[in-house]
Parts: structure tokens; sequence; C-alpha cells
């Protein structure tokens, strides 16, 4: 998924340096707002082999994608495990981003181009549950109306030509497994996007531009009265590759793949701290942690590391970012 990326950031070196397009206030309710080394320290918690999004439920249950598997992290006696619950598909890269609607969770696999799920009882059982026909389902984001919204990016490598772009899914009102309607909801011609996150009837999208180039771009796409989707707005601009992002308070948490960052950034684009470069092992995903295994304040972050197998103690980990005391 991100070796194309890569690939990009050496073709597009001369971008500019980052810079908001946003007006608002640079004030959060995510306290402290801080994710630099002077407040917060880094604790390897778990090996997690091709560690790809991270996802809370609703109620604290913690899951993480890592290459053909789905885990579930439990706390047993003071140590934190992960429990397989799903061995998915075989080769490829596996399971990609998560969401939930009710008492159920829905992952993509960018492997079969599907869209799988499992009802969220004491030991969920993930299954494909419509294929979704993507060359790369990637981020993937629950709506205000009980929609689910696919990213298809940032790029196919193989011989299908790329077609970035927004999803819609919608369900049946009686069946959560079933889908009635799939639909292209946003062309993202010229970008190439990967991950997506929801606030109220707004979708925040993290992507790479190609004309004019900029390896990092933050999107903001609003769901107008009648379902369809707003003109595009670029809230911000990096020169790094931003991977996945997520809520935090009235702020976005986002990863930078490229650089071994993460960052916080407001909903109107204002940069309001960002890590120091290489703080982390090609970061994937990140999360507010939950009660009952997490403070509200702890961060929760996937490393991937390298992007074929490796032995190396690079990577391959959910790793836990806390307030310093």
């Amino acid at each position: 998924m991100k070796n194309a990326l890569l690939l990009l950031s050496l073709l597009m070196m001369t971008a500019c340096n980052d810079s908001s397009t946003g007006g608002g206030s640079a004030n959060t309710t995510f306290t402290p707002s801080c994710v630099t080394a002077q407040c917060r320290s880094k604790q390897r918690i778990l090996e997690i082999p091709g560690a790809e999004n991270v996802f809370f439920t609703d109620a604290g249950r913690l899951f993480v994608t890592g290459n053909a598997n789905i885990y579930e992290v439990v706390k047993e006696s003071g140590e934190f495990r992960a429990l397989p619950r799903s061995v998915g598909t075989a080769g490829g890269s596996g399971f990609g981003g998560m969401a939930q609607r009710g008492n159920t969770l829905y992952v993509n696999v960018f492997d079969d181009g599907g869209l799988w799920a499992a009802r969220l009882t004491e030991s969920p059982e993930f299954s494909l549950i419509h294929p979704l026909g993507l060359t790369m389902p990637n981020g993937l984001a629950a709506g205000p109306s009980g929609e689910l919204y696919v990213v298809n990016g940032p790029l196919e490598l193989g011989l299908t030509l790329p077609d970035p772009k927004v999803v819609r899914v919608r369900f049946s009102a009686s069946d959560a497994m079933q889908v009635v309607e799939q639909s292209d909801w946003l062309s993202l011609t010229g970008y190439q996007p990967n991950g997506i996150a929801s606030v109220g009837r707004s979708l925040f999208i993290t992507a790479s531009r190609l004309l004019p180039p900029a390896l990092g771009v933050l999107l903001r796409v609003d769901i107008a009265a009648d379902g369809s989707a707003g003109e595009p707005e670029e809230l911000f601009q990096f020169t790094r590759i931003p991977d996945d992002l997520s809520v935090a308070g009235d702020a976005l948490l986002l990863s930078f793949f490229s650089e071994g960052a993460v960052a916080l950034v407001s909903q109107d684009g204002d940069l309001l701290s960002r890590s120091e470069p290489l703080s982390f092992d090609s970061p994937s995903q990140l999360r507010l942690g939950r009660p009952p295994l997490f403070e509200p304040t702890d961060i929760l972050v996937s490393e991937k590391g390298l992007l074929i197998p490796n032995p190396l103690p690079y990577g391959n980990a959910l790793s836990l970012y806390r307030l310093i005391p």
C-alpha cells in the first residue's frame, strides 16, 4: 500500500513547507495538546506483524489489524496480549481500515477488495460480507446516517489503473451484515487518498496531490443534506507523506509514515503539535486511548516499519504514547 507513496516522495521533494489554509482557532479540547517527546514517552507494548490500523469500539475494546490478521488487545495479569480474531486471506497486505456501526465491526481487506465484518460478541468471527470490487480499499469511516465511506487509494501497482475515490456503502435497516447499496460518492482524481475520519457531517481525508505536487494534504468534504458530497477543501499541505488519521476531541491526530512522526492538527487546518522525526517506526494509525484498557489521554500507535517482511526490531508493533507525569 505504501510502496507507491514512498516512490512518490522521491519525485516530489520540491514541495513547499507545511502550510495551513485554516483560519480558525488553534484551541482543542484534547488536553494537553502536545505530542512531542517533551511531554510524552513511547512504550512498545505488543508485537504486531505489519501493524496497520488501530480501532477502539464504543465499549473500549481495542482491535488492531496487521498483515492478514485482526487482533483484539486484552490485558491479563497486568500484561497486554494480542488475540487473533481472524486469519484473513492468504498472502498480500491483508486487513486495513476499521469502523463500527452498532454492535458490528467492519474492516477493509486489501487482498480481495472486500468488506469484512463481525458481530462484537465475546469472540468475534470476521467474514466477507460484500465484494467492493475496488483495487485498494483503504481508509474506512462511519457516516452520520449509518453509512460507511471507503477510500480507494492511494495507488494500484498492478495492471489496473488507479481509481482514486470515496465509495459510500449503505446497509439494510434490519441486517447490519447486508449491503443494499454501493455508490461512487466522490471522485478524487488528481489525489492519492489514504485515510479517512468522520466528524458530524464532515469527512477528513489524508492524501498526496499529483499536480501541483504535494507530498501530503488534509482534505475536508462536507456531507450535504441530501447525502451528496460537497466540494473538497484543502485545509493543510505537508512536506511529508501522511498515512491515516483519527479524531481527538475537536482536533485530529495524523501519522506521517515517511517521517516517522505523528501530529495534532485542528479541524480548521492549524498545526498544533508534531513529534520529532523518526520518533516512530513508520507509523500507520493512531488513536486516543479509552478505558478500561487505557487512559483517555493515551495515544496508541501502530508502527508498521518496513513494507516487506523483516526480522529486524523495526516496526511491527503497537506502541503506547503516554503523558510524562
